[in-house]
């Protein structure tokens, strides 16, 4: 395969998305480290979304020491989700490596256990995907009203993480710590991506643009 095609998108059209049509399945990681206040909601919204295809919802319990993992265990005995579990808590990146390595389905997204995102946001990042206009798609909180939902210094440090990035990469992305985010994975299994922190997302971008 050739170099991927990657692109941004901001929340403008998010109320417009569309159910997907190409037929390719989906597998959704949602990484999740004490998350039982939110992560039942999450999945739920997840599964009630009409996605058009194939949906995978693989949840990865990184070493979780509160409510979490017995709402995981229920949601993976009820056949709702696929679970990975990690013994100790070893990273979001990590989280994510593991979530990939059991997924199935030929496009890998990425997706919160917090809440903070919406799961129509993630089904227009996807359809980028399912219209064949890129390989790797970005969601991005700055473009569009959703830049609110930053805080103010939070935002000011992912804007000089992002503008590093950009410059290393000569990509022009405006939120590249998001986890709305969606790749192609014949492209994912390419990059043999190493980092177990946040820097994995970092590392994503800098490992698709050198694709």
């Amino acid at each position: 395969i050739g170099s991927p095609t990657v692109r941004a998108v901001g929340d403008r059209g998010w109320s417009a998305a569309t159910r997907m049509t190409s037929g390719l399945g989906v597998s959704i990681l949602v990484p999740a480290h004490d998350e039982g206040q939110t992560i039942g909601a999450v999945i739920q919204a997840l599964r009630a979304m009409d996605w058009g295809t194939q949906v995978e919802l693989v949840i990865i319990d990184d070493g979780s020491r509160d409510g979490t993992a017995a709402l995981l265990d229920a949601e993976a005995a009820a056949g709702h989700i696929l679970l990975v579990r990690h013994a100790s808590r070893q990273g979001r990146g990590a989280a994510l490596r593991s979530g990939a390595a059991a997924a199935t389905q030929p496009i890998l997204a990425i997706f919160d256990g917090d809440g903070e995102y919406d799961a129509e946001e993630l089904r227009y990042v996807l359809g980028f995907i399912d219209e064949g206009r890129a390989d790797a798609v970005f969601g991005s909180r700055i473009l569009g009203p959703g830049r609110s939902r930053i805080p103010f210094w939070r935002a000011r440090a992912n804007w000089l993480v992002t503008m590093v990035s950009n410059a290393a990469t000569n990509l022009n992305l405006t939120d590249v710590t998001t986890s709305c985010v969606a790749v192609r994975s014949e492209y994912w299994r390419r990059l043999r991506l190493r980092a177990d922190g946040f820097d994995l997302d970092v590392e994503l971008v800098a490992a698709l643009a050198r694709a």
